[in-house]
């Protein structure tokens, strides 16, 4: 992947999604040109009127379509389990990269946690999750957390050398341990490995020990001003751990601030 030139964002009009559009439209704006699509799915057995929602739709792809000329917003409707159609419309329509809003940690919707894990748990494409409450784009800097687990293919990090290239962003990386693990006392080979496949945007390396790594890598983010925060879930990350993607779950429904699922 050279390039993010087709974006696919389920939407349903709520806040969340809205502010997940805006989100993809300041991102494409530098973009030569880029696709988004809507993805609206109407549940089964429901009164809704597909009329209503597709005139509803289409202001919205013509409105944020006008706002940048390399940008073109369209929308698909579709019906069924809202998880699979967009595993469906990913693979039909070759997009590059996902984009989800939250209502985030303060106004949490059960029904849309569940899709948002489900989610980063089955699509082989990244995912970036937008909250609610983060309404002013900035990407200046970017966190990496990772563990100490050796990266077998370095180019699953590609997306994110194309968002930082894109943006000129610098790339912090943080590698996490637990409290009681003394490999932090070891070489890291993955920083030499980082360095050299991130070119000039790999800014820092970082280590961090906690029984919570989650706050520990919050914490890090806050008082760094970081703008995105990317995570390689073990099911992705081309090794032989098997994990559900816990971490990378939880910061999906708890962060102030967007997240990237590497897959």
């Amino acid at each position: 992947m050279n390039n993010i030139s087709k974006i696919l964002i389920p939407f349903n009009f709520q806040e969340s999604a809205v502010n997940a559009l805006n989100y993809a439209l300041a991102f494409s704006k530098k973009s030569v040109n880029t696709d988004i699509v809507l993805l609206y799915v109407m549940i089964d057995n429901t009164d809704e009127n597909k009329e209503d929602v597709e005139s509803r739709l289409s202001d919205i792809s013509e409105n944020s379509s006008s706002k940048y000329s390399s940008v073109n917003v369209s929308f698909l409707i579709e019906t069924g389990d809202l998880v699979e159609k967009v595993i469906q419309t990913l693979k039909s329509s070759a997009s590059d990269l996902i984009i989800v809003g939250t209502k985030g940690k303060n106004e949490r919707s059960k029904h849309e946690n569940s899709n948002t894990s489900k989610l980063i748990q089955q699509t082989n494409c990244p995912v970036l999750v937008i909250p609610k409450a983060f309404n002013e784009y900035k990407l200046e800097n970017i966190t990496l957390a990772i563990d100490k687990t050796k990266l077998e293919q370095a180019d699953i990090l590609t997306i994110l050398l194309v968002i930082a290239r894109r943006f000129d962003a610098k790339i912090h990386v943080l590698t996490v341990y637990d409290e009681n693990d003394d490999d932090f006392l070891k070489d890291r080979e993955n920083e030499s490995t980082l360095e050299y496949y991130f070119e000039r945007y790999y800014e820092t390396s970082s280590i961090t020990r906690s029984t919570n790594i989650a706050q520990s890598i919050i914490d890090y983010d806050t008082k760094r001003s970081i703008d995105m925060l990317a995570i390689i879930p073990h099911h992705h990350s081309g090794t032989d751990v098997k994990s559900e993607g816990k971490l990378a779950q939880y910061f999906a429904i708890n962060t102030d601030i967007p997240i990237l699922i590497i897959a």
